[in-house]
């Protein structure tokens, strides 16, 4: 071979060691075969290896969910405590508002409602929708009186009214399926929507900066106090604002034992164990009132002592006995006891008594018992002429009022008037509203009475009885009904006197003011023996005037009678309530077991809609 041939083919069999065992390795041709091996090759392996590249994905894929899905399972064991609404992350809101919908529209709505996929978009009926109103939009555009302008008119209130209906038909077709029971939801006054928003507000109150929410809770607490205490003309008082009615006497307790009692705020208890304290209520409170009051304040049932009452007519729990009080006060006050405070009704929970608030102030300003007053006809107090029966309540110690159902103030707070002498001592209690909550309670007060104002209040006070009038006059003419509390049934005979010439004419006009200074309104009635059924007549030579057989056969019918009559009275209510719902009648239970209807205007105003429809309600 040629030497240019030689060099172009030859082998090296060394390595850089000197070792000649690898294969040979023919310089030259060596690009050439890597070039024909990979150019043959290279598809193969770049499929090779993105085979691999998704392989490895895979399994990076598995791995991946497997581990989540043991943090899952990992978290979900230690969440096992959590409730289900409330695990990982929450909710979200637009299921949250859905299901606080579901609760508000449906009275059975269920507790684990599930979530339906939403429905599918038809475009087409979407785009159809559209020229619509595209269509409609157009027509509007016509000038009035034009050609085709009243037509437009008409296509557009038609679409609008349609619309209108398509949306009330998903609306109550969206739970169709569901078996859900549809709730009578009340309407709202604008005020009542002025109120419910003022939660939000006090809510967003807390958001300022600190010395502009200092000033803004300031300036409604201490505007909302004065208004108060001046629209009741209660002097020299300030506020407390609570929730429940019940709060306020609690908490007046409490100021009254650290009256009473030097050392209490010290050392608490330990002060009362020398002479224990007694809080006297009267016997037509509310049941239960006792348990309430001494788990309230942490004392023994026997600090509490129910004051006897006089009988009404009917039989019935009245007045507060202010003979009875004074003994069982000398009684106490001579075995090392502490009569601390005394709770009086301007207005008793079952029978709307007054309660001799004149003669009780004189009693505990002669003994230092801190006297409260509670009870529906303090309502009255805003009025320019007051009760005489009530005027004594303002002197009191305290008070409280139940403004959110009087006046129909949703959402609004109950407000207990105490001395202001005694605010010191209210803060170092802790009574005071201070925290961030407490000081912004009174902001749906604040609202509602700037928007009322004292007319309204005068106006809702009259209206109520005025009503209060009018069924007393209708329920007087039905024999078979019984009229239970002794006011209004002399509300009823006065009001149906007649009297002629002048003299009578003045008489009557006095006694409409008695009676609208002496008016409750409230009314117990319920359904009994007709008043004007004959009384049975016996023969004077009978045999026997009053058989036995003929006795056990009358009771037997005077039990089913009453039995009877039992099922009338509620059946008369729950009548009420499906065919008139703006109208609120409640049933109680008297002291005899029976029982009777009460109806109350200004204690459930809010439920009735007193104000706004009461011209439209119509008795027989």
């Amino acid at each position: 071979m040629a030497s240019g041939q030689n060099s172009k083919l030859s082998i090296d069999r060394s390595l850089p060691n000197g070792s000649n065992v690898n294969p040979p390795v023919v310089k030259g041709v060596e690009d050439k075969y890597a070039k024909l091996f990979y150019g043959a090759m290279g598809p193969q392996m770049a499929k090779l290896e993105q085979d691999m590249e998704d392989q490895l994905k895979v399994l990076d894929d598995m791995n991946n969910k497997w581990k989540e899905e043991k943090e899952a399972k990992d978290k979900a064991e230690k969440q096992k405590y959590v409730p289900q609404p409330l695990k990982n992350s929450g909710q979200n809101l637009t299921q949250i508002s859905r299901r606080i919908g579901g609760l508000f529209r449906y009275t059975n709505f269920p507790e684990k409602y599930v979530e339906k996929p939403e429905k599918p978009v038809d475009h087409t009926k979407v785009l159809t929708q559209t020229l619509e109103e595209l269509q409609a939009s157009l027509k509007t555009m016509m000038p009035a009186g034009g050609p085709g302008a009243s037509q437009a008119a008409e296509d557009t209130s038609a679409i609008e009214a349609k619309e209108e209906e398509k949306e009330e038909d998903e609306d109550d077709d969206e739970f169709a399926d569901e078996g859900l029971i549809l709730s009578n939801l009340p309407e709202l006054s604008d005020l009542e929507r002025v109120l419910m928003l003022s939660h939000s507000m006090a809510a967003y109150a807390t958001r300022l900066s600190v010395d502009h929410r200092e000033r803004f809770y300031k300036r409604i607490l201490n505007d909302t106090t004065e208004w108060v205490t001046a629209l009741f003309r209660v002097k020299d008082s300030t506020a407390m604002y609570h929730d429940e009615p019940s709060e306020g006497l609690i908490n007046v307790c409490r100021l009254a034992l650290a009256s009473k009692y030097p050392d209490y705020l010290e050392k608490g208890f330990d002060s009362l164990y020398s002479k224990p304290p007694v809080f006297y209520i009267s016997e037509a409170s509310s049941p239960g009132l006792a348990q309430v009051l001494s788990r309230g304040l942490g004392l023994p049932e026997s600090c509490i002592c129910i004051v006897p009452c006089k009988k009404s007519e009917a039989g019935q729990l009245h007045k507060i006995d202010t003979d009875a009080f004074e003994s069982l006060v000398g009684d106490h006050m001579a075995s090392t006891r502490e009569p601390v405070l005394l709770l009086a009704y301007a207005s008793t929970p079952m029978l709307a008594a007054v309660d001799p608030l004149q003669k009780l102030k004189a009693v505990c300003k002669a003994k230092n018992i801190w006297l409260h007053v509670e009870g529906l006809n303090l309502a009255t107090l805003c009025l320019m002429s007051i009760p005489t029966n009530i005027v004594s309540a303002r002197t009191s110690d305290s008070c409280t009022l139940d403004m959110a159902s009087w006046f129909s103030f949703p959402g609004s707070p109950s407000v207990t008037l105490y001395r202001k002498e005694s605010e010191p001592t209210a803060q170092l209690l802790n009574l005071t509203n201070e925290s961030k909550t407490q000081k912004l309670k009174c902001l749906p007060l604040w609202i509602a009475l700037q928007a009322v104002g004292v007319d309204g209040m005068i106006e809702r006070v009259k209206s109520a009885v005025q009503m209060t009038a009018d069924v007393l006059q209708f329920l007087s003419k039905i024999p078979a009904v019984h009229i239970l509390n002794k006011k209004a049934k002399e509300q009823t005979k006065k009001g149906v006197t007649e009297y002629s010439g002048l003299g009578d004419l003045l008489g009557q006009l006095l006694s409409a003011i008695l009676v609208f200074e002496m008016a409750t309104p409230v009314v117990i009635f319920k359904y009994g023996k007709s008043r004007d059924a004959p009384v049975p007549e016996v023969a004077p030579y009978a045999a026997s005037q009053d058989p036995v057989p003929q006795k056990e056969a009358d009771g037997d019918n005077d039990e089913r009678l009453n039995r009877y009559l039992e099922c009338l009275n509620i059946w008369f209510v729950e009548t009420v309530k499906r065919d008139c719902p703006h109208v609120y009648l409640e049933t109680v239970t008297l002291e005899d077991g029976t029982l009777a209807i009460k109806f109350s205007p200004l204690e459930y105003a809010y439920g009735m809609h007193l104000y706004s429809g009461y011209n439209s309600i119509t008795m027989g």
